[in-house]
């Protein structure tokens, strides 16, 4: 398609589906990235990766990052000595790295441990109407946990669509009271097998006052009077 001149709306079409086919199931193949929970020691940790980014970067690129440095110590996010050489800077970052790693790992015990150490130290200083707005937080984000945990657990895991069903062993068999049961798979099969059983559920209604004669005579004589049919 490159190398020719002349156009060919049908194969770009075509083209254009396979990649937003391939992209989107390539999507669906990815981990879900979870945000973790806000935290102080999170933050210091995150911020002192940063900076050492950035000292990183000033001697590697050849720019001045002093003012963004300086933002981030007015802040209170660079509560450690800077270090001195490239081969130092590079050493803490790693190791600031694994903190933070460390830290996402834990962030619900995290955040957790900083909310009672906060109400703690609030409710020692009598601050009763602060300690009640701190509580509430903390059961809203507890609640907000476990109904996460139970949409993910009532989740659907199925990607795809029906792939085999059990049926009774014996056709004539009550599935309410079988206990042979048998595994289908084709697709064929499965079709069959489901369409015989809607016949049959839906079927159930004949033999009722609105399938019987007088009144399923009159409700098909207003039918076809509704459409015209009526001679």
């Amino acid at each position: 398609m490159c190398d020719s001149n002349v156009p060919n709306s049908r194969l770009a079409q075509e083209l254009d589906r396979e990649l937003t086919r391939a992209g989107i199931s390539a999507g669906k193949k990815c981990r879900k990235l979870r945000k973790p929970q806000w935290s102080v020691k999170l933050t210091k940790a995150r911020h002192k990766v940063s900076s050492l980014k950035r000292m990183i970067g000033m001697v590697r690129l050849r720019k001045a990052f002093h003012n963004q440095i300086q933002q981030l110590q007015s802040s209170g996010g660079m509560d450690f000595l800077i270090p001195e050489t490239l081969e130092e800077c590079k050493t803490d970052l790693r190791t600031a790295q694994q903190e933070v790693w460390e830290i996402v790992r834990e962030s619900a015990r995290h955040r957790q441990e900083e909310m009672e150490d906060r109400l703690t130290r609030t409710v020692a200083r009598n601050g009763k109407q602060r300690a009640t707005i701190l509580y509430n937080i903390r059961k809203a984000e507890e609640m907000k946990q476990m109904f996460k945990k139970i949409r993910f657990l009532r989740k659907d895991k199925s990607q795809g669509g029906l792939n085999r069903i059990e049926v009774p062993v014996d056709d004539t068999d009550d599935p309410k009271k079988c206990e042979n049961w048998r595994t289908v798979d084709m697709p064929d099969e499965i079709l069959d097998l489901l369409r015989k059983r809607n016949q049959q559920h839906f079927g159930q209604a004949q033999g009722t006052p609105f399938t019987a004669p007088p009144v399923g005579t009159h409700r098909l004589h207003s039918i076809d009077r509704f459409r015209g049919n009526d001679t």
